[in-house]
């Protein structure tokens, strides 16, 4: 929404500095800043940004994966490390993975979260996340073991993602 005032601040900026320029630099120096102008800006309102991949094993776009198709299959809520693509691409109510898994219950009280999916996708940057790294290396034997100390269940596992079911019946 601000691009355009932003445009217009720059170009009243554009045509001030045109000013000091001699008669005959004018046209050119305006050209050349509108054309720097539509270099950025054209692209970025034409641009389908929902076709970027993210370097998902199946090479499809978000809306697409598999881990997400999950969520939207069953429609409750999830605490993740993707929470902005549950939200948007599952249209589920999802609520950031904390770093610390004992953190967890303290949430699933508060907010409406039946599943939790720890991905591990480049874009779920889940090295910044060691405590769950190290529950998921090397056979999930740890995230097993949080599960039982909790009640939980692990509900699935997909290539990308596992999956905990946080209130199982």
């Amino acid at each position: 929404w601000a691009c355009p005032l932003r445009m217009l601040w720059g170009g009243r900026g554009a045509l001030a500095a045109a000013d000091a320029l001699p008669g005959a630099w004018r046209t050119p120096a305006l050209g050349a800043w509108l054309a720097v102008h539509a270099a950025f800006v054209v692209p970025f309102y034409t641009h389908d940004l929902t076709a970027i991949h993210v370097d998902h094993p199946s090479k499809k776009p978000p809306r697409d994966w598999p881990e997400l198709a999950w969520l939207r299959e069953r429609g409750e809520g999830v605490v993740t490390n993707l929470p902005a693509q549950a939200g948007w691409y599952a249209d589920v109510p999802a609520v950031a993975l904390p770093t610390d898994p004992e953190d967890v219950p303290r949430i699933v009280a508060v907010r409406p979260a039946r599943y939790l999916m720890v991905s591990t996708l480049n874009i779920g940057t889940l090295g910044d996340l060691p405590l769950w790294l190290d529950m998921l290396r090397p056979d999930l034997g740890g995230l097993h073991r949080w599960c039982a100390s909790h009640g939980y269940r692990v509900a699935a596992v997909l290539p990308g993602a596992v999956f905990v079911d946080l209130k199982p019946r």
